[in-house]
């Protein structure tokens, strides 16, 4: 088969994971692809080298993003030039619609097929949006199956894939072993904290999360405290700085290690604010041990919370953003939910604290309902269950797999059109 180009784009750690797994699939089916655009870590072990930093677009808000629009401009005016330059023969964009829709919208429609990956939910707010993607995209791949027709509607052909979280291995994970390697007996308590894979979540909601385990510590006396670091940004750096960590502990020295990463700085900074506090390079290879080693966890919402569910880690979840971007959000969302487990049960089966009710004192008593109550654990874990069916693959493939198929569908259908005819577009 002829060698095929894609460039593809993902702006966040979950586009990352959506990416890396979407790569492997297309070589899977077609043998020879060779991948440039914009990712991390994940997609660069697949081969991807990216034009600029991933969390460079990893922006999140109403407000937060204002500050950063003209060097997003930039690299979006970059980003198409690279692929004019390069012509490839589709151009995969993953989430993130702030940046790719804008370059979808240079690119124009019918010079080669755009493809989106993860719809905008429109479910819950901007219905508008689903008119604006049709006019941007030739197909968009789905992570929920309530999603196609609110697109289709406008004429833009849409497919349920399945949520790749379904295909993960996070159910599988060895607890015991991992506990074992942080001294940490199988019995003893263990709260996982998760506060987000960008700079300005962190900011917000660290504070809060280990002021909640501050709570519980006066309590119950010393709790382990473990915040996985995600290798998504600076990632060198930080692998430095933690063996740098790992040997100051060591030799029992820990106030001269210097924080190199802006994210691993802000852990530092908050770490003797609870007694038992451990950063854990948390890696592909390695992630589903450091989940199944938790007895709960305090997450951020998003995508971390399904995994959770597949590690099935009973969890209480918050979120916070500027106040302007809390009131615009409350103005325009017409969910009684924003914890994905509670928007496709219909119901609140995992306790959510947003804004202002996100506070140390209400998180640290969902956490220990889920500590002390083993009823509440287990509802929660069937809840999580269930949540999770609703979104397996429709036709009996990985979520990557159904995703990769259908990208190389639309190009067979298109005849594998060159796409010369973007070069001199403008």
């Amino acid at each position: 088969m002829k060698p095929l180009k894609i460039f593809i784009i993902a702006g966040e750690m979950s586009g990352d994971v959506l990416g890396a797994g979407l790569m492997q699939s297309l070589r899977e089916r077609h043998g020879e692809v060779e991948f440039r655009g914009i990712g991390g870590d994940l997609m660069a072990l697949q081969g991807l080298q990216s034009i600029f930093p991933m969390h460079e677009i990893s922006l999140m808000g109403f407000t937060e993003i204002i500050p950063h629009i003209p060097h997003l401009l930039r690299r979006i005016s970059e980003t198409v030039k690279t692929i004019r330059d390069w012509q490839p023969d589709a151009v995969v964009t993953i989430d993130s619609p702030g940046f790719n829709k804008r370059v979808a919208k240079k690119l124009g429609k019918g010079k080669i097929p755009l493809i989106h990956y993860v719809a905008p939910s429109v479910w819950a707010w901007r219905p508008g949006r689903a008119k604006t993607m049709a006019k941007l995209f030739d197909h968009l791949l789905c992570l929920f199956p309530c999603e196609p027709p609110y697109f289709q509607a406008e004429g833009l052909p849409a497919t349920f894939i399945g949520h790749p979280v379904t295909d993960s291995d996070l159910g599988d994970g060895n607890g015991s072993e991992f506990r074992q390697k942080i001294d940490l007996l199988p019995d003893d308590f263990m709260l996982m904290i998760l506060p987000g894979s960008r700079i300005g979540e962190v900011r917000r909601l660290l504070p809060t999360f280990l002021q909640a385990a501050k709570i519980l510590e006066d309590k119950y006396g010393p709790l382990p405290i473990m915040i996985p670091v995600f290798s998504n940004i600076d990632a060198e750096k930080d692998k430095d700085y933690l063996n740098d960590v790992k040997t100051k502990t060591e030799s029992g020295k820990t106030g001269d290690v210097e924080p190199f990463s802006p994210m691993s700085r802000l852990l530092w900074e908050y770490q003797d604010k609870v007694t038992r506090f451990f950063l854990y390079e948390t890696t592909p290879a390695n992630k589903k041990d450091v989940f199944a080693s938790a007895s709960v966890a305090l997450a951020a919402s998003g995508t971390v919370t399904l995994e959770l569910a597949q590690a099935r880690i009973p969890t209480v979840v918050a979120y916070k953003v500027s106040p302007l971007s809390a009131l615009i959000a409350r103005m325009l969302v017409k969910l009684k939910y924003f914890t994905l487990t509670n928007i496709l049960l219909n119901r609140p089966a995992i306790p959510e604290f947003f804004q202002e009710r996100a506070t140390p004192e209400n998180l640290a008593t969902a956490i220990e309902d889920l500590m002390q109550n083993e009823i509440s654990r287990q509802k929660q874990l069937q809840a999580g269950q269930d949540a999770l069916t609703m979104l397996a693959a429709p036709i009996g493939e990985s979520s990557s797999g159904a995703a990769a198929a259908i990208i190389l569908d639309i190009l067979k259908d298109a005849g594998k059109q060159s796409p010369k005819a973007i070069a001199a577009h403008s």
